[in-house]
């Protein structure tokens, strides 16, 4: 388990203005319950980032649509829904605070409606571990979504 006084991490999520008040509430959850992780809001539209700037959230950076995309991101864009091009933008979010904040230690996705209730940097691995999958553990209620679902679920990565 990383020690959080001494390893650096960004938590980030991926919306649009109708989910800033869920990612509002996930960055508020992380500020309470860890004292120096940072947040990475990645705005998909100007609206949200435009909201976001009047208010600067603590500890937080906004960034727009603009200065992550790439080419070929874009070009998916115009034939994927809202959620999942959101979806199609993890992985760039990611590679984009790698190349950017290049002091910390590891680079946390989470969907925009999740919350943390305690320290979420107690669960990031050692040293010797690059990456962090959720593996899927479906309710025998929902084991029916098993084949379609993958065997991971992307709403929590780290990198």
């Amino acid at each position: 388990m990383a020690d959080s006084i001494h390893s650096i991490s960004v938590y980030c999520t991926i919306f649009d203005a109708e989910y800033l008040p869920r990612a509002l509430a996930l960055h508020a959850s992380l500020i309470r319950v860890n004292t120096t992780a940072r947040f990475a809001f990645f705005c998909i539209d100007d609206r949200s980032a435009e909201l976001l700037n009047k208010i600067t959230p603590e500890r937080s950076v906004i960034i727009r649509h603009d200065q992550f995309s790439t080419p070929e991101l874009a070009k998916t864009r115009t034939h994927r829904s809202r959620g999942e091009y959101c979806w199609t933008c993890k992985p760039i979010a990611l590679d984009y605070l790698a190349r950017t904040m290049t002091d910390a230690d590891w680079f946390v996705y989470v969907d925009a409606d999740m919350l943390f209730f305690s320290d979420p940097d107690l669960a990031l691995p050692g040293p010797d571990r690059h990456y962090v999958l959720t593996p899927h553990r479906f309710h025998e209620a929902f084991e029916r979504y098993a084949n379609s679902a993958g065997d991971f679920n992307a709403g929590y990565v780290a990198a």
